[in-house]
């Protein structure tokens, strides 16, 4: 569990890193808002081959999903205040061929009942309701409409 807090703080420091600025700016926060907001179709993952609990390529928030670290990366830091830094969950990834955002990703494990054992969908599921009630959350669908 330790390891995954730090996973957070690593992200965000890799990020800070990138744009030159430090915690010590009182507005670093926004600005690592902006920035993931302007690029959040860029944060794709790839790997050398595939794994068991992530496909290749893969958009960074359904990774964060897929290795269990959505509490730390998540909630404690990209997701850690829907008012004051609402970040963009509705990017559109194409997966075998569909549209897929993290809210269609999110559905399709709750309603897998053979994910019950690689993930915890309760925590899925709150994860679930917090980007609909906080971050606007939307299916690819209904970016459509």
């Amino acid at each position: 569990m330790l390891l995954q807090k730090k996973a957070g703080k690593g992200v965000e420091g890799l990020i800070l890193n990138f744009l030159g600025i430090s915690k010590e700016d009182p507005k670093y926060k926004e600005k690592l808002t902006k920035f993931w907001n302007e690029n959040a179709d860029k944060f794709i993952c790839h790997e050398e081959g595939t794994t068991e609990r992530t496909r290749n390529p893969q958009h960074f928030l359904k990774r964060i999903v897929d290795l269990g670290m959505h509490k730390s990366v998540l909630n404690g830091f990209l997701l850690s205040n829907p008012y004051k830094l609402p970040i963009n969950v509705n990017t559109v990834e194409i997966y075998n061929g569909k549209e897929e955002t993290l809210l269609d990703y999110l559905d399709a494990i709750i309603s897998n009942p053979d994910n019950e054992e690689k993930y915890n969908i309760p925590e899925i599921k709150s994860l679930r309701r917090l980007l609909l009630m906080g971050y606007n959350a939307k299916t690819a669908a209904e970016l459509k409409k």
